[in-house]
């Protein structure tokens, strides 16, 4: 992974602009100056663009500074880990069509509940349905709860019961239900989504789904309302999968190469790679949508 550091939002902060090549797991410490004016606090934000080793599109991350000086001269920086908190909002195809994937997409998707969990995230955890029936209200587990986090009791229980599957409904789409679940005035509302998103949060929008998200048009406003520092992840029917004819869904790749996002095939018995990657990316503070596209060239030109 790449990470180029761009400087900073405040001029009494100030960082080198620095290249650095991340392997794996590793990390490193960034030296940031902060020269107050005046006694008192200071906040501002570290610019950092991260992508693949050799790409020419990257995607853009912001980090909060805060400083405090004293009488005595002493002055003091702080940011927050990165990766210590994480809002993933699931967006699951609870069509009919679905019914062949569900033991897979049952027994893959509690890696990212676990992977949150070992990594000691502060996470918020929700789910929507990816259809425009109960369009954008989050899912309630039996005993009420929408928004799961690490103090949830029997929280595997309760990850379970969100992801639990009908068949029941119809009309697939990912972006138009992420679109209005993210914004007012269901985002505010106390009886359906408030109280999932935090301000300055990394957010990962995760939907699996075996048709074309028919609702592309909206792919501008989903990136104008979770903001630049998105990777746009797919799981769908990318390959002739042998025994696998789910969906008639023709994905396009656009915003996952626009915003260096990961796709993959719906019908491998394996999700660890995306799911490990979504989990992750908290470090980064960026946001994962996993979604079947197909207009979106048209949408994005």
């Amino acid at each position: 992974l790449r990470v180029n550091v761009l400087g900073t939002s405040s001029p009494l902060f100030s960082a080198p602009p620095t290249s650095l090549v991340l392997q794996g797991d590793q990390s490193v410490e960034l030296a940031v100056r902060y020269a107050p004016a005046a006694v008192g606090d200071d906040l501002a934000l570290l610019n950092v663009a991260w992508g693949d080793p050799g790409t020419t599109v990257f995607s853009r991350s912001t980090l909060e500074l805060r400083g405090r000086a004293n009488q005595s001269g002493v002055a003091v920086d702080v940011f927050p880990p990165l990766g210590s908190q994480h809002d993933v909002l699931l967006v699951l195809d609870d069509s009919n069509s679905m019914t062949p994937v569900v033991p897979t997409m049952h027994a893959q998707l509690p890696r990212l509940l676990t992977q949150l969990q070992q990594a000691q995230v502060d996470f918020h955890l929700a789910v929507v349905d990816a259809t425009v029936i109960n369009f954008g209200e989050l899912r309630a587990a039996t005993t009420g709860e929408k928004v799961l986090t690490p103090q949830t009791p029997n929280v595997a229980q309760r990850f379970g019961e969100l992801t639990r599957f009908t068949g029941l409904l119809d009309w697939e789409s990912c972006s138009a239900p992420v679109l209005r679940a993210l914004s007012m005035p269901l985002v505010g509302d106390p009886a359906t989504n408030a109280g999932f998103r935090r301000p300055g949060v990394p957010l990962s929008v995760v939907c699996v789904i075996d048709q074309t998200d028919f609702d592309a048009w909206f792919a501008r406003e989903v990136l104008g309302t979770i903001g630049p520092a998105l990777r746009w992840n797919v799981v769908s029917t990318f390959s002739q999968t042998p025994g696998c004819n789910l969906g008639t869904g023709e994905p396009g790749h656009n915003l996952t190469d626009a915003t260096g996002g990961r796709r993959h095939e719906l019908c491998a018995s394996d999700w660890s790679p995306l799911l490990d990657a979504v989990a992750g990316s908290g470090k980064l503070r960026v946001a994962d949508v996993a979604a079947s596209v197909d207009y979106y060239h048209d949408c994005l030109g």
